[in-house]
């Protein structure tokens, strides 16, 4: 038998007219009761009439979320950190794949403002992509950028803001510590400098330098050709056949640290030995690395956590803030 409004009620030892609000999307719901009654829902398996719903509300309670590539790691944990937010408020979460194409990326930001989703949160592959920008102008609904920086200027009228984090502070210091280790042929394995965290990771890196006195060592920046496992091994190859090799590698995301550790297990380099190794971001994967690879951790979940924190603000006031800066 398929479940009442009053089986959810019952469950969550509330009245039916509060089930209605929750369902209703009330103002004056608290986050907490809200939380208790969507449980309630679930434990019952009550099915909500979401159509008749988002016509009397004019919302779809339903949050798009375009992302580079959901294999990653990176993007996995900033997804389940995102859901574990709109989940206890009542939003669904629809996520796209970008495949690190621009033109697919628009094609997604396009069905789902077609599906009249509530919001956007965007993981761009390109912060200057002309197609992508022209989109975002197409948009009425609120934008949350995750470690994006904003257009430039922005479209009039759109609600955007973004979370980013602090990557410069981050490789800055571990481009530090390996000066001090004694190291002065640093090479640095980057992705392109469309984005925002690859422009300030290069900055730390270059600033470790400066403040230690040290000259950056020449050809030492390798911007590979995307954030794929063959850009990083075409990097590594590039570096490894420098008239002077590396001592020491910074490697700026975990797509291309697996091409280029796959790349120096080819040329038979053995990591802590005969070349000290930097990554930017944890994954199972690297437990398995002997000696254990030195990385910058942050925090993935509480960025996506943020993210769709900041998105329900958007949604119910027009004074979120223009941007979070997150370590």
């Amino acid at each position: 038998m398929r479940a009442r409004l009053a089986d959810v009620a019952l469950r969550a030892g509330v009245s039916t007219a509060t089930v209605s609000r929750v369902f209703n999307d009330h103002p004056n719901v608290r986050p907490e009761m809200r939380a208790r009654v969507m449980k309630a829902a679930t434990d019952v398996n009550y099915e909500a009439d979401f159509i008749g719903q988002s016509l009397r509300r004019r919302t779809t309670r339903s949050i798009g979320f375009v992302v580079r590539d959901i294999s990653s790691p990176l993007f996995a944990d900033i997804v389940k950190g995102a859901e574990s937010v709109f989940q206890p408020a009542g939003y669904t979460m629809l996520l796209a794949n970008s495949g690190g194409d621009p033109a697919l990326g628009v094609a997604h930001i396009d069905n789902f403002r077609r599906r009249r989703v509530d919001g956007l949160i965007l993981s761009l592959e390109s912060e200057f992509d002309a197609d992508t920008n022209s989109a975002l102008r197409t948009l009425d609904i609120p934008v949350v950028l995750v470690d994006r920086d904003l257009p430039e200027p922005a479209p009039r009228g759109l609600r955007i803001t973004s979370v980013v984090c602090d990557h410069r502070h981050g490789v800055r210091a571990a481009t530090a510590h390996l000066i001090e280790l004694g190291h002065r042929r640093i090479a640095f394995c980057a992705a392109p400098l469309n984005i925002r965290a690859t422009r300030d990771r290069v900055a730390g890196f270059e600033e470790a330098f400066t403040a230690a006195g040290v000259e950056v060592p020449e050809d030492s920046l390798q911007i590979a050709g995307g954030h794929t496992e063959v850009h990083g091994a075409t990097a590594m190859e590039a570096i490894l056949a420098a008239p002077e090799r590396a001592t020491a590698i910074v490697c700026a995301g975990l797509q291309l640290t697996i091409g280029a550790i796959a790349a120096l297990r080819r040329a038979g380099i053995d990591l802590g030995s005969d070349l000290s190794f930097v990554t930017c971001d944890q994954a199972s994967f690297l437990e398995l690395v002997q000696p254990p690879v030195s990385r910058i951790e942050r925090d993935r979940e509480l960025m996506g956590a943020t993210a769709a924190e900041l998105m329900l603000k958007m949604l119910s006031s027009p004074r979120a803030p223009r941007r979070l800066d997150r370590r």
